[in-house]
């Protein structure tokens, strides 16, 4: 695969033959509490054509022969002019190779051309996910260093909790922002309580960690 060009190529039926590949990834990389179920996936992609789920993406990052390196799934909520990013994920055995930086702009990019004015993502919090191990509190500063590098920026002063349509428990989770237009942390702050609804709750004055890129 190296040195081939990939193509971001959007899943609209289950019947696309990137869509088993897309599963599988999606299964190694996200653990069970965090994954939505595959009937969510099912109905989405069924709604597609009939136009309810038209805002919302499954994306799959692959070679001309068909072998996927990269997935998302991310929404445009155009009534509040932003996106959601859900799941962004590599396989695991192509990480570190620019796969991931390169679906991650390609979804700003049609995020700006839709109109949108920001990109919201869910993290995992480090100190809590250590409890699992310290390896996997260091994949989650990892990740959050990532985000930030590809341009996003950590917003505090709020609680948020992860749902999914399975027999789990909310997981608290942090929320990044990546400003598409000038965005300031009350605005952030706010846009994320429009989108989130009771799954958000401001617990202190709203602020934004990172980089922040011109």
């Amino acid at each position: 695969m190296p040195g081939e060009p990939l193509v971001v190529h959007e899943i609209h039926s289950e019947q696309d033959p990137l869509w088993p590949q897309w599963q599988a990834i999606y299964r190694e990389s996200f653990p069970d509490h965090e994954r939505m179920s595959e009937a969510f996936f099912t109905e989405k992609l069924r709604a597609h054509s009939t136009g309810p789920a038209r805002d919302f993406h499954l994306l799959a990052m692959a070679s001309p022969a068909g072998e996927v390196a990269g997935i998302a799934c991310y929404e445009l909520r155009r009534l509040s002019r932003a996106g959601v990013l859900w799941y962004l994920a590599t396989r695991a055995h192509q990480r570190n190779r620019g796969y991931g930086a390169m679906l991650y702009a390609e979804i700003t990019r049609r995020l700006r051309s839709a109109g949108a004015s920001a990109l919201f993502l869910e993290v995992e919090i480090p100190e809590i996910v250590a409890a699992q191990g310290e390896d996997r509190a260091q994949w989650a500063a990892r990740r959050i260093a990532w985000y930030q590098r590809q341009g996003a920026l950590l917003l505090t002063g709020i609680h948020y909790l992860q749902h999914v349509d399975q027999p789990f428990p909310p997981v608290p989770m942090h929320l990044m922002v990546h400003p598409l237009e000038p965005l300031d942390a009350s605005r952030a702050c706010a846009m994320a309580a429009d989108l989130f609804g009771s799954a958000l709750t401001q617990i202190g004055p709203p602020g934004l960690q990172g980089q922040k890129v011109p």
